[in-house]
C-alpha cells in the first residue's frame, strides 16, 4: 500500500478554507477515501448527529501535476478515518507559513506502550500505527508534522464508501436558492426559534415554502422566482385567480398537479446546513425534495471561468437531511 503526493496551492486553498472548516462544524471524525481520480470526504449519520455531509475534489485540483501515486490491493483505493480539526491544524501551520510545497505520505510509525501488568517494570512493547506525514517547508523553516489515522479499511470498508460515493441519489428536480441565501438563513433561524422540525416544499414553478408549526399557531413564507434545475423541469406559473392570492394555496395547487415535492426535516439542520454551505462560497446552492420524500438535498457547485458551461464539475459539496414524519 503506498500513498503520496505534494498538495497544489489550490488543493491546500480548498481544504483549509473551505471543506475542512465546513465538516469541522458537524463532526470530529472525517472519513477520507483516496483513489487516482482523486478525494471523497464524507461524515455519515454516525459521525454528525444525523444528516450526511460529502465531498468530492478531482486530483488535478488537490495534487500537483505528477506528484500524486496511490496503490492498493482495493483497486488502488485507500480510505481511513482521521481528526478534522487536526488535519485542519496543520494545513493552518502550512498556510500561515507561506509553504513552498506541502508534500503527504502514508507511513507507519514506531510507538512504545507499557505492556499489561508491568507497567511497574518498565516493559514496553513496541507497535506500528499509520500516521499521514505531511512535510512542508516556508521561507525560513521546514516541517514534518504526523497526523495519526484509523489503520486502513479493509476492502468491505472501502467497497461501502465507494458505494456511498458512486450512489445516484439526485432529486427529480432542484432550486437554485444561492441569490436568496440572506433570506433562507434568516427564516431557518427564525423558524428554528419556533419549533423542532420545518416543512420544506419546492415546485416546478420556482418557488420555495418553509413552515413551522406548534399548536395553535403557524408560520410560513413563500419565496418565488428561483431557477428549476434541470431546465426541462421548470413549468410556468399559472395566473393566479382571484380565489387563489394565498401561499397555501398556490402550494395547495402545485401538488395536486404533482408539480410539487415536500418533506419534514429538523430545523436545526437546515439552519447549520445552509449557514455552512457558504464557507466554501458557491455560486449556485440547489434545494430539492428526493423522489420518494426520503431526504432533503443541498447541494453546492462552483464556478469556472474557463469551462464552456461555466461551473466547476471538478469539486463538489453535498448536504443530505433526514426527513421527519409530518405525524
Amino acid at each position: 500500500m503506498k500513498l503520496k503526493a505534494t498538495l497544489s496551492d489550490r488543493g491546500l486553498r480548498v481544504l483549509e478554507k473551505g471543506f475542512l472548516p465546513t465538516f469541522e462544524k458537524f463532526g470530529k471524525s472525517l472519513q477520507l477515501l483516496l483513489d487516482p481520480q482523486g478525494a471523497y470526504l464524507c461524515q455519515t449519520e454516525q459521525d454528525t448527529d444525523g444528516l450526511l455531509l460529502s465531498a468530492r475534489v478531482a486530483a488535478a485540483v488537490l495534487f500537483e501535476p505528477g506528484s500524486f501515486h496511490i496503490e492498493s490491493r482495493c483497486d488502488n483505493k485507500i480510505a481511513f478515518a482521521l481528526d478534522t480539526a487536526l488535519l485542519l491544524r496543520v494545513l493552518h501551520a502550512a498556510a500561515a507559513n507561506d509553504a513552498s510545497s506541502l508534500e503527504m505520505r502514508l507511513t507507519m510509525r514506531a510507538c512504545s506502550s507499557s505492556m499489561s501488568g508491568a507497567v511497574s517494570s518498565g516493559s514496553e512493547q513496541t507497535s506500528q500505527r499509520p500516521v499521514l506525514s505531511f512535510a512542508w517547508q516556508g521561507y525560513d523553516m521546514s516541517m514534518v508534522q504526523d497526523l495519526p489515522i484509523t489503520r486502513p479499511y479493509p476492502a468491505s470498508q472501502v467497497e461501502q464508501l465507494v458505494s456511498l460515493r458512486d450512489l445516484n441519489s439526485l432529486c427529480p428536480f432542484y432550486l437554485d436558492i444561492q441569490p436568496e441565501m440572506p433570506r433562507f438563513q434568516h427564516l431557518a433561524e427564525r423558524l428554528k426559534g419556533l419549533a423542532a422540525e420545518l416543512h420544506v416544499s419546492t415546485t416546478r414553478h420556482g418557488k420555495a415554502y418553509m413552515s413551522a408549526h406548534v399548536p395553535g399557531l403557524g408560520l410560513g413564507s413563500e419565496t418565488g422566482a428561483l431557477q428549476v434545475l434541470p431546465v426541462s423541469m421548470a413549468v410556468p406559473s399559472a395566473r393566479a385567480s382571484s380565489r387563489q392570492t394565498d401561499p397555501a394555496e398556490r402550494l395547495a395547487a402545485a401538488e395536486a398537479t404533482g408539480h410539487a415535492a415536500g418533506a419534514c426535516t429538523l430545523a436545526k439542520h437546515l439552519s447549520r446546513a445552509l449557514l455552512a454551505s457558504q464557507f466554501t462560497g458557491p455560486a449556485q446552492l440547489l434545494l430539492g425534495i428526493a423522489g420518494d420524500g426520503g431526504f432533503v438535498h443541498l447541494l453546492c457547485i462552483y464556478s469556472d471561468p474557463e469551462s464552456s458551461a461555466g461551473y466547476d464539475d471538478s469539486m463538489s459539496l453535498s448536504f443530505k437531511l433526514p426527513v421527519r414524519s409530518d405525524g
